[in-house]
């Protein structure tokens, strides 16, 4: 009896623990307990549409409210003759364009701040505000899609549009290299 008086005031503070620590577990988020009334889950479902509504307004807002974005338009990748396994991408710039240009690579679209920033940078350093050329070199096999952004758009300040065939690629540049047997 003493035994299990013992055990049992033993584990009781690492039960406490263990359950105060699972609920701060990043990534799961609590579930709201089962109710018997309707009018609840419709208020929920409301909260719901008012959200998704508003993120739809501010995705047409982004590309509506800022006509002069994205700065580079017309993002074109072509194979380059000049050098093997080499891209030719070219661009066209706004006229107002006066900070450095990025090229960044990535192996999808680039359709976030967050893929754009985590993608390959090509330009260290970065082009001049007038250059409408780059030749990337020597890519390794694989499937590629490119995206061109100039150092304003991604400051603080700046607003990063992306829109796909403009400033993005939606076609894939495939390098594809003989294997050595």
């Amino acid at each position: 009896m003493r035994k299990s008086f013992f055990i049992l005031l033993l584990l009781f503070p690492i039960i406490l623990y263990a359950l105060n620590r699972a609920k701060d577990i990043p990534g799961i988020d609590p579930l709201p307990m089962a109710v018997e009334n309707p009018s609840n889950q419709s208020q929920s479902n409301t909260y719901t549409e008012q959200k998704n509504t508003t993120l739809k307004n501010d995705l047409s807002k982004s590309t509506t409210q800022y006509p002069d974005f994205p700065r580079i338009r017309n993002l074109k990748v072509v194979q380059d003759p000049t050098y093997p396994y080499s891209a030719k991408i070219t661009w066209e710039l706004n006229p107002q364009t006066s900070t450095p240009i990025y090229i960044v690579r990535y192996t999808r679209p680039i359709t976030t701040k967050e893929i754009l920033l985590n993608s390959y940078n090509l330009t260290n350093p970065p082009l001049s505000p007038d250059t409408t050329t780059f030749i990337d070199r020597d890519i390794p096999e694989g499937v590629y899609y490119y995206a061109a952004v100039t150092s304003f758009e991604l400051s603080k300040d700046g607003v990063l549009v992306l829109k796909p065939g403009v400033n993005y690629t939606v076609t894939p540049f495939i390098v594809y290299r003989n294997s050595k047997s």
